[in-house]
């Protein structure tokens, strides 16, 4: 191997690059330290209000890029700083006073991890915001005899109901799912156009959980959307409700012998019930996610299980209840793994392997 590396003049190399990777790793465990602290210290005094709250992987993630901009952006560096440490605590300490004061003291930076609520968090509901479909939409006159009173009624949410998404994966919807969920400012649409809406919660339209699941219930305004669509739905035209929501929590669970199912434990917040003439269920990049996120976990869980000799569990995962597991790194490999079994070798376990083995 040795030959191959360029004989005994590598050994100083291989040696130098080993002390430089273990004062890497032990400046990591450092870093990861002190901002465990700080995460304490902020939440000590902020943490009882959600939108200011600090957790490591958010910290992480700034620390992250502070390094990151100190090599790639070195002009955007104050010329005081020395180290890409020392400028990413000082990122890390610029986001906790933004965090904590709802402004920045400086130049922007890092929005995108600020938490729901946050004054500065430059992240959009929309990009989580997820669309479904139900069928069993009925039309129905208050007054036969007067065509001007039109009232449709049906399904926008059935509970339990198993649906195939997009040949990706399965989809139920928990009974307990819209338990404190405010719906007093979901709007009624036709086809998610929120130019021209329908109804309102509270106003014009009712919105009751039942058994069966969430009932929609709408007093068509005199508008000439409002007349086409009770006509639509007359002639058998239009005849599926869609639901527009984000998720608060969900579960995964798998089997060998059917697709992923993704079990919708509680809405977060109910944008839009929608009238539409496609009762299809699009996937979407946001379930998508949802799913990778826990098939990686769950797979990950599996590898360790199988490297200690441990027998696989029951396979179900849920991202949100994960979260703090997420935030840290496992940082030394299992002891008792198994000789026979390969190990994925960090390039210190590489070097250290060739200078034991050099003859």
């Amino acid at each position: 191997m040795y030959a191959a590396w360029g004989g005994k003049a590598m050994r100083g190399w291989c040696n130098k690059i080993i002390v430089q990777e273990e004062a890497r790793a032990a400046l990591n465990q450092q870093a990861q330290a002190t901002l465990k602290n700080k995460v304490e210290e902020h939440n000590e005094d902020h943490g009882d209000t959600p939108r200011k709250r600090a957790t490591l992987g958010m910290l992480s993630a700034v620390y992250k890029r502070g390094i990151g901009a100190y090599k790639g952006n070195p002009q955007s560096v104050r010329p005081t700083v020395k180290s890409p440490e020392q400028w990413a605590f000082a990122r890390v300490n610029s986001f906790l006073y933004a965090l904590k004061n709802e402004r920045f003291r400086g130049g922007k930076h890092d929005t995108d991890l600020f938490p729901k609520g946050h004054k500065l968090s430059s992240r959009s509901m929309e990009d989580k915001k997820e669309i479904r479909t139900s069928t069993g939409l009925e039309v129905r006159y208050v007054n036969n005899d007067d065509e001007d009173k039109r009232t449709l009624t049906g399904y926008a949410i059935k509970f339990g109901d198993v649906t195939t998404i997009g040949d990706q994966f399965r989809e139920q919807v928990n009974s307990r799912a819209l338990e404190g969920v405010d719906m007093s400012n979901t709007y009624a649409l036709f086809n998610h156009d929120w130019s021209t809406p329908l109804g309102r919660a509270g106003r014009n339209m009712d919105l009751t959980i039942d058994d069966t699941g969430l009932r929609v219930d709408i007093k068509l305004p005199e508008t000439t959307a409002a007349r086409d669509l009770s006509e639509l739905v007359k002639n058998d035209i239009v005849g599926g409700m869609s639901f527009g929501f984000t998720i608060a929590d969900d579960t995964w669970t798998r089997n060998d012998e059917e697709m992923p199912l993704r079990t919708i434990n509680q809405i977060e917040r109910l944008y839009e019930v929608t009238f539409t003439p496609v009762p299809a269920y699009p996937t979407t990049e946001v379930a998508l996610r949802s799913m990778e996120a826990a098939t990686t976990e769950e797979d990950t869980k599996e590898i360790l299980q199988e490297i200690n000799g441990d027998p696989v569990e029951a396979q179900t995962t849920s991202p949100s209840s994960q979260q703090e597991e997420q935030d840290t790194e496992p940082t030394t490999v299992p002891q008792n793994a198994s000789e026979d079994k390969p190990l994925a070798f960090t390039k210190v376990d590489a070097l250290k392997f060739l200078l034991d083995h050099q003859k």
